[in-house]
C-alpha cells in the first residue's frame, strides 16, 4: 500500500486501488478508496477489491455494450425508414425480432404485428419449401441468392415477395438473419401471363 499521509495529508492512514480490467486485459479505469485506519489484513482488502473490480468492470462493459446496441439500432431504424425495400432481422430460433416501417407499405401491417412471431408464417405453405431451402444455404455462405415466394397481405391476397438473406451476429455475439425483401408482385404477374401465353401458343 502507498505511504497515504505524505499524499493526501494525515486524515487519512491507508488506501487501497485495483485497476479495472476487461476480459481481455484492457484497462477501463481504476478502483480504490482511502481510509482513516491502517490497513491491517492486506489479503482480505485485495480479494474483496478484485471481486469488486471484477464484477464493476463486466458491468460497465455491459452497459457499454447496451448504448453501443441502441445506438447502432437507432441508425438500423433510420437507414430501413429511408427504403422502400422491407428489412427482417430473425432470431437462432427462426423467430422475427425486427421488421422495418415498408412492411405497412408491402403487407398491409404495422412493423409490430410481426416481432415475436415465426419467420414463415408470412409465407405461402407451398413456398416454405423454397424460403427453407434459402435459410439452409446460410450455413455454407454468408449470403443467399434471390427467391421469389408469397407472402400474405393484411387484406388475405398473397403478394410476390423478392428476398435474399445475410447471417450475422448480434451484439450478444448470437446467430441472426437479416432478410431484405421487396414487392414483386406486378413483375411476377407480367412473368406468370407471359408463360401462360407461351403454353397456349405451343399447344
Amino acid at each position: 500500500m502507498p505511504a497515504v499521509p505524505d499524499r493526501i495529508g494525515h486524515d487519512f492512514d491507508s488506501y487501497a486501488g485495483l485497476p479495472l480490467l476487461r476480459t481481455d486485459g484492457s484497462v477501463l479505469g481504476i478502483i480504490g478508496g482511502y481510509g482513516r485506519k491502517p490497513i491491517h489484513d492486506t489479503d482480505l482488502v485485495r480479494s474483496v477489491l478484485t471481486s469488486f473490480a471484477m464484477l464493476a468492470a463486466a458491468a460497465i462493459d455491459r452497459l457499454r455494450a447496451d448504448e453501443d446496441a441502441q445506438a447502432n439500432r437507432a441508425r438500423f431504424d433510420a437507414l430501413a425508414s429511408q427504403t422502400h425495400d422491407m428489412l427482417v432481422e430473425i432470431d437462432a430460433e427462426g423467430f422475427i425480432t425486427y421488421m422495418s416501417p415498408a412492411s405497412l407499405a408491402i403487407l398491409g401491417r404495422e412493423p409490430e404485428f410481426f416481432i415475436g412471431q415465426p419467420a414463415d408464417f408470412l409465407v405461402h405453405p407451398d413456398d416454405r419449401p423454397v424460403a427453407e431451402s434459402g435459410l439452409d444455404e446460410l450455413e455454407g455462405s454468408r449470403t443467399t441468392d434471390y427467391a421469389v415466394t408469397r407472402g400474405r397481405h393484411a387484406d388475405g391476397s398473397w403478394r410476390w415477395i423478392e428476398s435474399r438473406a445475410t447471417s450475422f451476429k448480434a451484439n450478444d455475439h448470437s446467430d441472426r438473419t437479416l432478410v431484405l425483401a421487396r414487392d414483386v408482385t406486378e413483375r411476377r404477374r407480367g412473368e406468370l401471363g407471359r408463360e401462360l401465353l407461351f403454353s397456349v401458343i405451343q399447344h
